[in-house]
């Protein structure tokens, strides 16, 4: 697996910055580093340095998909600029250091065949628990699991508690055993 810089891009439209809100909040909790600013000085036909140097710098673009989305001349640019770090990852012979990831959250979106993905993720269907461990692994940073359920968490306390009593017993066992040999003197 390719270790990444753990560090996000996250590519929206202003019209969708309700529906990936949550999303930030879990990626922050696990010291993700998400960009998802729109610079005033965007435009649709060309983007900030500070958002082209945004881009660059992180190991995942990750675009949320919506209709919205689909019709955005800015993200197209932004895929764009992306796109040219993975070219240079491929001359460089570390194919893959930087990933697309494309987060589809309307039912309405449509793919678009053009600008190919390392991953798409439905986070319509699934629910987010189970497409945020899958985002966290190809993160590269974080080794993320499932939580334990309370059943699972019961077993191992009970676990414990007898592995501690039978301790204590070994313990009081050997201290009869060896109480008249003088062991102890």
């Amino acid at each position: 697996m390719i270790l990444r810089n753990g560090k996000v891009y996250i590519s929206h439209t202003r019209e969708d910055e309700g529906r990936y809100a949550s999303l930030v909040a879990k990626l922050t909790q696990k010291q993700i580093d998400c960009w998802s600013t729109l610079s005033p000085e965007d435009s649709d036909s060309q983007l900030s340095k500070k958002t082209q140097e945004e881009i660059v710098g992180r190991d995942v673009f990750l675009r949320i998909c919506t209709p919205a989305a689909a019709r955005s001349v800015r993200m197209q640019l932004e895929a764009w600029t992306f796109g040219a770090t993975q070219a240079l990852d491929a001359q460089n012979g570390t194919p893959n250091q930087h990933i697309r990831i494309d987060l589809v959250m309307d039912t309405a979106y449509t793919p678009e065949p053009a600008q190919p993905t390392y991953l798409t993720i439905d986070a319509i269907t699934r629910p987010m628990n189970d497409w945020l461990v899958v985002l966290y692994r190809e993160m590269g940073r974080m080794q993320a699991t499932q939580e334990m359920t309370r059943g699972t968490m019961t077993i191992i306390v009970a676990v414990c508690v007898i592995l501690a009593f039978l301790l204590v017993l070994a313990l009081l066992a050997f201290f009869v055993l060896f109480q008249g040999t003088g062991f102890f003197t």
